[in-house]
């Protein structure tokens, strides 16, 4: 917010990312309708960038744009164009009247570029706020500033703080023993921790429904987190594989310190720190934060001063990684290591 209403008055883009499910909407929407915002902006669009992938997809989300802002009343067919002096009567628009635009599903849309010479030019402090779950996908133009925003996956307190505001009904004590249950089956993941207490404010309040709830939440998981598996290719380098690998040698409920954690990476030298600036342990810290950004890691518990204290793999992600282990061993360990002793070794000394 603070962000978003500041009084530079040059084009900004605000991206927020974050894995399936995490709540990147949800977010964007509450900012989007806050009444700061409203007052702020006088002229505000929400459009999805889902199916951009094409030109003809484009000029279509410009005229979503200028229904919105301008009471544009042309409906076009998917495969017209919008012309060039419409395109100039948006650009205009923007450039005198200050505007909120939203892209929502911000991974896939190709034509930035395009966009920007549109947006660039403005100096009334128009904003946009993009929602993509690609880490890293920054549209670059010299004349934007771009803020980065990562939503992480809940800690355990914020989970169960979740819960229990989305629950429709009071939690019984004696289902209060289920909460640690609650919280790791989750996981940090908002979708799930909502959807989980829908369902429970439509069971009777036992121990016996509320469990049968549960096991039927893990159906729900796979989806979600087979798609963070298959970034485990495109977004980590191969020594945070070698990193995040290593998590599914601890057992499945352990919570992880974080500080025994990094001193494990340096000590087996999963870490590259070569051509990089800073101590082996600076390094290692630094993938910590990366796979928490990615959504790939749970904090648990955190220090007073807010540092992370422990740390989680989520089970879902780790049954249906260990269920392709022979396939993911081979692009994480080097041919020496695959040999049986050497595996053997470098696991009872973990």
């Amino acid at each position: 917010m603070t962000r978003l209403l500041a009084h530079d008055k040059g084009f900004g883009v605000i991206t927020i990312m974050g894995m399936e499910g995490i709540g990147k909407t949800t977010l964007a929407k509450l900012i989007f309708n806050n009444k700061a915002v409203v007052d702020h902006f006088p002229f505000r669009v929400w459009t999805s960038t889902t199916a951009c992938s094409t030109l003809s997809d484009f000029h279509q989300i410009l005229v979503d744009m200028m229904e919105q802002l301008m009471n544009y009343k042309m409906r076009v067919t998917r495969d017209a164009w919008v012309s060039i002096e419409d395109m100039q009567k948006l650009k205009a628009f923007l450039i005198d009247n200050r505007s909120l635009i939203v892209m929502d599903d911000a991974s896939n849309f190709f034509s930035w570029h395009d966009l920007f010479t549109m947006l660039g030019d403005t100096s009334n402090g128009t904003r946009m706020i993009r929602i993509t779950r690609e880490m890293g996908h920054g549209a670059s133009n010299p004349k934007t500033r771009s803020d980065f925003h990562l939503h992480r996956l809940r800690a355990n307190d914020q989970s169960w703080a979740l819960f229990t505001h989305a629950l429709k009904v009071s939690v019984p004590p004696e289902l209060q023993e289920l909460k640690e249950k609650i919280v790791r089956r989750c996981e940090g993941l908002p979708l799930l921790i909502v959807k989980l207490a829908e369902a429970l404010s439509h069971k009777d309040a036992t121990i016996e429904e509320w469990s049968s709830a549960l096991q039927q939440l893990c159906h729900d998981q796979e989806k979600v987190w087979s798609n963070i598996l298959c970034r485990i290719y495109t977004d980590l380098s191969f020594y945070m594989r070698r990193c995040l690998f290593s998590l599914t040698l601890f057992p499945q409920d352990l919570d992880i310190p974080s500080r025994r954690l990094i001193a494990l990476w340096v000590a087996e030298d999963l870490v590259q720190t070569e051509g990089k600036n800073g101590a082996p342990e600076d390094v290692a810290e630094s993938c910590l934060h990366l796979l928490i950004a990615f959504g790939m890691v749970q904090v648990t518990k955190k220090k007073l001063n807010g540092n992370v204290k422990t740390i989680h793999l989520p089970n879902a992600l780790r049954q249906y990684w260990l269920s392709q282990a022979t396939t993911l061993r081979d692009h994480i360990y080097t041919r020496s290591e695959l040999f049986l002793g050497n595996e053997m070794i470098r696991r009872v000394r973990i």
